[in-house]
């Protein structure tokens, strides 16, 4: 039914006429002196005692670049229709020298994040979906080699799932390989 739900929402998505701008951001993981943000957008009169279904969005860029802003619509959009909505940052290339290893990496610790502070930011742990655009879908739903313990965001996160309840994707970036790196295959 989530998926329905997400599926029919994000569809009907029309363009908004003023940038829409997150209620607040929330630093999520720190990583040297990078610190990376979740980006959140609450429904109407949202309390941190609602139990609201969420979302996690992650960018598209190739690895390389991108903002959470590219999903700011769709974050409107969704928490006006009663759900939390958020982007989150993660590490790319371009400025921070990374691989597609560390994006992923990232974007697990961003839904345990969200998992592990549920009851803070009004949400149900057990409702949390992702969505990602391009390289941000595999950011959201990681190759079996990057779910390994040695990619854990911490010690105390490896209990906490960072598996989503639904998942969306737009332009799908290649497919994994079994040597957990990119294929235009």
């Amino acid at each position: 039914m989530l998926h329905r739900i997400l599926l029919a929402s994000l569809l009907s998505l029309a363009p908004l006429a003023a940038a829409p701008t997150p209620d607040h951001k929330v630093t999520f993981k720190t990583v040297g002196d990078v610190t990376l943000q979740l980006h959140v957008f609450n429904p109407e009169n949202h309390k941190a005692t609602d139990k609201t279904p969420a979302i996690v969005f992650f960018f598209g860029g190739g690895w390389v670049g991108g903002s959470p802003s590219q999903f700011y619509p769709h974050c409107k959009h969704l928490a006006e229709k009663g759900m939390v909505a958020i982007s989150a940052e993660y590490r790319v290339k371009k400025p921070h020298g990374t691989s597609p290893i560390e994006c992923v990496k990232d974007g697990k610790s961003a839904i345990r994040w969200v998992r592990q502070h549920a009851a803070e930011l009004g949400v149900d742990p057990n409702k949390i979906a992702a969505g990602g655009g391009s390289a941000g879908g595999h950011v959201k739903r990681p190759a079996p080699a990057a779910t390994s313990t040695s990619t854990r965001a911490s010690p105390t996160a490896s209990s906490i799932s960072p598996k989503p309840k639904a998942s969306i994707t737009k332009k799908p970036s290649p497919k994994w390989t079994s040597s957990s790196s990119p294929s235009t295959t």
